[in-house]
C-alpha cells in the first residue's frame, strides 16, 4: 500500500471499505515483496547475487495477516452496517469471526449485534495487533456482556 503509511492502519480501512462496499468474492495484495521500498509488506534486495531480506516485515504485513488469519477461505462473508468491521462464518467450524478497525489511539467499546446467532460468551477471544506501537497477535482479554438489544458488547 504505497501512501506512505507503513502502519498499515489505512491498508486496514481500504481493506475493510472494499469488503464492505463492493463485496469482493476474494482480496488479494498485488505485491508483497518490494525491492528497497516500503510499498510492499516486506523490503528486499533482487540484486543479481539473490534476493535478500533488507528489513524485518512492515507493520503492515501484520495488519493484513489479520484478515488472512482469521477470514480464511471457505468462510462466508456476512453483512456487516459499519465499514470498519469486517465478519465471515464458518458452518464447518461453527466459528464466526470478525475483524475490526480501531482509527483512535485509546480503547474503545464495541456493540456486536448478531441477531441469526446464538452466543457463547465464554468463546469470545480477541487478537488485537497495534501496528504503531510494534505490538502484533497479542491475545487479550475480553470483556463482555449482554447487550439490552440482543447483541454483545466487547
Amino acid at each position: 500500500h504505497g501512501n506512505g503509511d507503513v502502519s498499515g492502519a489505512s491498508l486496514a480501512q481500504t481493506i475493510l471499505e472494499d469488503l464492505h462496499y463492493l463485496k469482493p468474492s476474494a482480496w488479494c495484495y498485488w505485491q508483497p515483496v518490494e525491492h528497497r521500498s516500503p510499498w510492499g509488506f516486506v523490503e528486499a534486495d533482487f540484486s543479481p547475487g539473490g534476493v535478500e531480506t533488507t528489513k524485518l516485515p512492515h507493520p503492515k504485513y501484520y495488519v493484513f495477516a489479520h484478515f488472512s488469519r482469521f477470514l480464511r477461505r471457505g468462510f462466508a462473508m456476512l453483512h456487516c452496517t459499519e465499514p470498519w468491521v469486517a465478519a465471515g462464518y464458518s458452518a464447518d467450524e461453527n466459528l464466526l469471526a470478525c475483524v475490526f478497525a480501531n482509527p483512535s489511539q485509546g480503547k474503545r467499546r464495541l456493540t456486536l449485534r448478531a441477531p441469526s446467532f446464538s452466543t457463547s460468551i465464554a468463546g469470545v477471544e480477541a487478537v488485537i495487533t497495534e501496528p504503531r506501537k510494534m505490538r502484533y497477535f497479542i491475545r487479550h482479554p475480553v470483556e463482555v456482556a449482554e447487550d439490552p438489544t440482543g447483541g454483545l458488547q466487547l
